[in-house]
């Protein structure tokens, strides 16, 4: 982030997990501007991880609870009180000429603190194609990766005039042109075999460690298991890793990373849940993904997306995707039908920061 205080100021309200990721991905992208970073962590979000981590399928009950017109209501209410007077202490110090938001919770108090202000807002959609009711914002531009994202904020209630289809942020080391076999030299992985990258999360749920239990090669190949922050299910892999030696598999446990996009790019195939980051992530390396499980309700609409632009697979039956995966990791060519949709998804969702960029310039002159 720039530091320079010649530029406008811009506030980028977040949270932790993916949100961070796109807030990030914005403010390392807006080299024009001076950006703060506001990131939350509300009780909210210890349940998020919870359920993240152990139960994804349970947490269509909470999603679906939510989305009723009086429980908006109160969270909404809730979320002004409870934020508030900690933004208004962050813009007196900062003072921004425009707000982005990529955590819809806190778009209430952000609209309470800066429309006596007249300082404009803009809303990032964290989510692609399954758009909960509570993210979307009624008070200025709401930024959607596609058509899909349109009509459902159209649904919503969102004048057309208030949402603008960009594409997806990506953090720009992931967009980075490489060459996949100075990449594994530089990791340490032969260039020779396949390999694949199962990727849990930021928060590292657990439910893939089924699906790699039973998978069977009859070649030598290479697994990477990145655990994100999940301490304990780093403990497990490993102990997996030393009674898989005898096999054909080489599995490396990977802890919470930095450089995640050198593992991706080092890989033939991204593994794992169907989370929008890690999705568009693994499009803009030009990995094919493949879908194992989602968090219910919210990340529903994920699973549509990998089909509808032929990035990879989705198979969330624990035996049947460890067959799928077992035959590509002996038949890795067969990955080779997904690249030229990667890669024009990929320039599609390098254009999101100009649009955005043309927003601000819209809102602040």
């Amino acid at each position: 982030m720039d530091q320079s205080t010649n530029k406008p100021p811009i506030s980028i309200f977040t949270a932790t997990q993916g949100h961070a990721s796109i807030a990030t991905a914005i403010a390392k992208k807006l080299t024009n501007f001076h950006t703060y970073l506001h990131p939350y962590q509300g009780n909210q979000l210890d349940l998020y991880v919870l359920l993240y981590r152990l139960a994804p399928s349970q947490f269509k009950i909470i999603y679906n609870f939510s989305a009723q017109k009086p429980i908006q209501i109160l969270y909404s209410l809730f979320n002004t009180l409870t934020y508030s007077k900690t933004i208004k202490k962050q813009i007196s110090t900062h003072p921004p000429k425009l707000a982005i938001s990529t955590y819809s919770p806190i778009n209430p108090a952000i609209f309470h603190v800066l429309e006596p202000k007249n300082i404009p807002s803009i809303n990032i959609i964290h989510n692609p194609y399954t758009i909960h009711p509570l993210e979307a914002y009624h008070h200025g531009p709401n930024l959607v990766f596609d058509q899909t994202g349109y009509h459902r904020l159209k649904q919503l209630g969102v004048p057309s005039s208030f949402i603008v289809k960009s594409g997806w942020f990506v953090q720009p080391q992931f967009e980075q042109s490489y060459d996949q076999n100075l990449i594994r030299d530089r990791l340490g992985f032969p260039k020779s075999q396949p390999l694949f990258l199962f990727q849990t999360g930021s928060e590292g749920t657990q439910s893939i460690l089924n699906t790699l239990k039973k998978v069977q090669v009859s070649n030598t190949s290479q697994v990477i298991f990145a655990c994100g922050n999940n301490k304990l299910l780093l403990k497990q892999i490993s102990s997996l890793s030393s009674r898989l030696k005898r096999s054909k598999i080489t599995l490396t446990p990977l802890p919470f990373t930095n450089d995640l996009h050198l593992y991706m790019q080092a890989s033939d195939l991204v593994v794992g849940k169907a989370g929008p980051n890690t999705i568009f992530e693994a499009v803009a390396t030009h990995t094919p993904f493949f879908a194992t499980n989602h968090i219910s309700g919210q990340e529903d609409g994920n699973l549509n997306l990998i089909r509808d632009y032929s990035l990879g697979y989705v198979q969330e039956t624990p035996h049947l995707a460890a067959q799928k995966i077992s035959q590509l990791l002996n038949n890795p060519d067969q990955l080779k039908q997904f690249k030229p949709h990667l890669q024009k998804l990929a320039s599609y969702n390098k254009k999101s920061i100009n649009i955005l960029t043309q927003k601000i310039q819209e809102l602040t002159i």
